[in-house]
């Protein structure tokens, strides 16, 4: 009997204790209902947004040994516009957590998209008056959740243009393990780069981790990480880079400041400074041993017929500032390193490439220790397409050998026939440059721009030549005077229409045209004395004339070309072969039989008639 008694008590108690357990897990519970979350949640928004509104899609609730709050399709909005969302938001707290209010907290967010807009007053309506954004943010937390830890797990962050949807950053994932204020946690991160940029794609990823030590004025972090490059059009393949540093930031002012190394197989290659908050972003880096690889990316914009792979490292600096308010974005830098500036495979020169990049304003230079040869070039980059709008350059050569100098010109006809993508000049400076045991000074100059084509040449030192040759409108020009200048092979510049080994110049040239060349009207008064072995179109229609005759002109080392040519018909003056019989010929060259004509004179001491020849059709 007192068994039984005694079975009933214990009994008892034990039903006191499990109502009272459940009691207690019961009130627990209820202090974390999806009701009192979104309350909260509506409340802290509100505040740091007056005027927004709370929108959830689907909520679920599941109290089990945690208790689990799911939240699908969250939208924050105001009047002017939508201000982020959340695909799936879930809280998971432990029962002993609110018991105790010590414990660990799971909250893990997929798809949070944050709404910048760049000038809020813009966004003002009648129906919308201004709302001006906080200054700084404020989060109030309950009693029970204000000593709680924190594990986060966040994937696909987003933060976009309020006004066209365009990302402008973008985070894969973020895990903050254990996040207490006053406690050390530890944290890690993963930011994909992708950069599509003139029909190649550059896409790397940023792996952080590290520690970090929150306030509620200031968190302060120390992290490591890596650029780990994936892929890149042109196949080249990329160190990856790793970084090193430590930073602060201000969670009420949305404000990060971090001082950062970066590193290669552990060795130092440089280091900088991000600053960043709502309206802005700054990034100061400075480099002893930047890949130049990593700029083969902007290989169109750099190019150049002298520039040597971009391999190897470089030092030099990295200025960019973004401002997400104003759509302003500043970007300067500059790179240096020792290179080439090969002119043929016989002729290559040791020497220092710089690279200046400000904006649109691009600035590619080169410069032996001599001084004998420079180059400089400063393009306009479209920025958005990645494109070079113009580019000016001026090549400099000093005391050098004048032919691969000479070599890097295009010729007049090349020239003519030439399609430019884009505005440009070129402008060779020549100084004391050698032909033979002979210096030979001058510039070589020519441009193009959608209105005209200019092609410049101007040489002294062996006898004198200046050539001046411009197309606008349709209309073309050009004009050549020579006095006792000394012709070489190295001078290529009427190729093919007339080349030579050997040839002292005097007398002039030139020439106005609109279409077809032989309709123009020329005009033409040049001796040639020492000519070797002529070449080109102007040289076959001087035999073609002579052929007449059966006489090959080639042959004779000094001559005179005097005639002009106007609608298709060349006037003969005098084409002289200054030979032991002196032959000049004269008459007129015409499409019409009747008008064309040739007469073969002789030296008057031969007591030789002069020979009339009557031509048929001639054609050009």
């Amino acid at each position: 009997m007192n068994m039984r008694v005694s079975y009933k008590i214990i009994l008892g108690i034990w039903v006191v204790l499990l109502l009272a357990l459940g009691g207690l897990v019961y009130m627990t519970y209820s202090r974390l209902q999806p009701e009192s979350f979104v309350t909260l949640l509506k409340e802290q928004v509100e505040k740091n947004y007056p005027g927004s509104i709370v929108k959830i899609g689907h909520m679920d609730y599941h109290p089990a040994l945690d208790l689990s709050l799911s939240f699908r399709d969250i939208e924050i909005t105001r009047p002017e516009g939508k201000l982020g969302s959340i695909g799936e938001l879930e809280v998971r707290v432990p029962w002993w957590l609110l018991i105790t209010d010590r414990g660990n907290a799971q909250i893990n967010i997929t798809r949070l998209e944050v709404f910048l807009s760049k000038d809020e007053e813009d966004q003002v309506t009648e129906s919308a008056p201004k709302v001006s954004a906080p200054k700084k943010i404020k989060v109030v937390l309950p009693e029970y959740m204000a000593h709680a830890r924190y594990t986060l797990r966040a994937k696909d962050i987003t933060i976009r243009d309020a006004r066209d949807s365009r990302r402008n950053f973008v985070l894969s994932k973020l895990l903050v393990k254990e996040f207490q204020y006053g406690k050390n946690s530890a944290f890690e991160l993963n930011l994909p780069i992708e950069i599509n940029h003139n029909r190649a794609k550059f896409t790397s990823e940023l792996w952080l981790f590290g520690d970090l030590t929150p306030d509620k004025d200031q968190w302060r972090l120390n992290f490591r990480g890596e650029f780990k490059t994936r892929d890149l059009t042109d196949k080249s393949d990329l160190e990856d880079l790793a970084i090193d540093g430590k930073a602060d930031f201000r969670p009420g002012d949305l404000n990060i400041f971090a001082n950062i190394g970066f590193l290669i197989e552990r060795q130092k290659v440089g280091e900088g400074k991000i600053t960043a908050d709502k309206s802005e972003l700054v990034m100061d880096f400075d480099f002893t041993a930047f890949p130049l690889e990593y700029l083969s990316i902007f290989s169109d914009e750099l190019k150049n017929p002298y520039l040597p792979s971009l391999v190897g490292p470089s030092s030099g600096l990295v200025r960019f500032r973004r401002n997400f308010k104003e759509e302003d974005l500043k970007l300067e830098s500059r790179f240096s390193f020792n290179g080439t500036f090969p002119l043929d495979p016989a002729h290559t020169y040791a020497g220092k490439w710089q690279f200046s990049f400000s904006d649109s304003k691009w600035e590619t230079s080169f410069i032996t220790p001599s001084s004998d040869v420079s180059f400089f070039r400063r393009s306009i980059i479209d920025v958005p397409k990645g494109e070079v709008v113009q580019y000016m350059e001026e090549i400099g050569f000093s005391g050098i050998e004048i032919d691969p100098a000479l070599n890097i010109q295009l010729s007049l006809p090349e020239f003519r026939k030439a399609v430019f993508p884009h505005y440009y000049s070129t402008k060779v400076s020549l100084k004391d440059c050698l032909q033979g045991e002979t210096k030979v000074s001058g510039t070589l100059f020519h441009g193009f721009t959608p209105h005209e084509k200019f092609y410049q040449i101007e040489l002294t030192g062996n006898g004198s030549l200046k050539m001046d040759y411009m197309s606008k409108d349709m209309a073309e020009n050009l004009a050549l005077e020579t006095k006792q200048f000394r012709w070489s092979p190295g001078y290529k510049f009427l190729s093919p229409v007339f080349t030579t080994d050997n040839g002292l110049f005097t007398g002039k040239f030139e020439g106005k045209w609109n279409g077809l060349w032989n309709e123009g009207v020329w005009l033409s008064g040049l001796k040639v004395n020492e000519l070797k072995d002529p070449k080109g179109d102007a040289i076959t229609l001087v035999q073609k004339i002579w052929s007449e005759f059966a006489i090959d002109p080639v042959t004779t080392a000094d001559q005179t070309w005097q005639g002009s040519l106007k609608g298709n018909t060349l006037n003969v003056t005098g084409f002289l072969l200054e030979s032991a019989e002196l032959t000049k010929l004269t008459g007129v060259v015409a499409p019409s039989p009747k008008k064309s004509h040739l007469i073969l004179n002789y030296p008057k001491n031969k007591k030789w008639k002069p020979v009339r020849k009557d031509l048929p059709e001639f054609t050009w």
